[in-house]
């Protein structure tokens, strides 16, 4: 008979008990108690079944791991999003700037020159898909701006 798989005992103990059969018993947790080894502690290999006792010392091992690299994942998404944060305030910064700027030339009478398109495949239109910017290519984005706008504001200066 097949047991219920929701049993807590894993199902039909007669489905697995042949796995155990000739196997003298361990006290794993003295053994885990025992030793000085941290890691692999003891092991158990059978045509059917391996078995392994790891030994962690207190605040260590897959928990610790897991809320470790939870943590440092939490750390890069919090920088991420700041970095993601000044980039749109840059952007903002520069569309004010050349906003101020259209301004002021249209009050002075001075012609702005257009200012060139990035990249070779301008005004080609479609639907914009962005891409995900990764740390180092939204580091980079932000630094083009920074200049950008500290190229515009001196324009502005000038213009004043």
């Amino acid at each position: 008979m097949i047991g219920n798989p929701s049993d807590d005992e894993g199902g039909d103990a007669a489905c697995w008990a042949h796995l155990f059969e000739g196997v003298q018993g361990a006290d794993l947790g003295a053994v885990a108690a025992s030793t000085a080894v941290r890691g692999p502690a003891w092991r158990l290999t059978d045509a059917e079944l391996n078995a392994n006792l790891l030994v962690f010392d207190t605040g260590q091992g897959i928990l610790a791991q897991e809320q470790e690299t939870h943590r440092a994942q939490q750390y890069v998404n919090n920088n991420l999003q700041l970095m993601a944060t000044r980039l749109g305030e840059l952007q903002a910064q520069l569309l004010h700037l050349d906003t101020l700027g259209e301004r002021l030339s249209a009050l002075a009478g001075v012609k702005r020159e257009a200012r060139p398109v990035r990249g070779s495949h301008a005004g080609q239109g479609g639907a914009f898909v962005p891409a995900p910017l990764g740390a180092d290519e939204l580091q980079r984005e932000i630094d083009r701006l920074a200049r950008e706008v500290d190229v515009r504001t001196d324009e502005l200066a000038v213009l004043e």
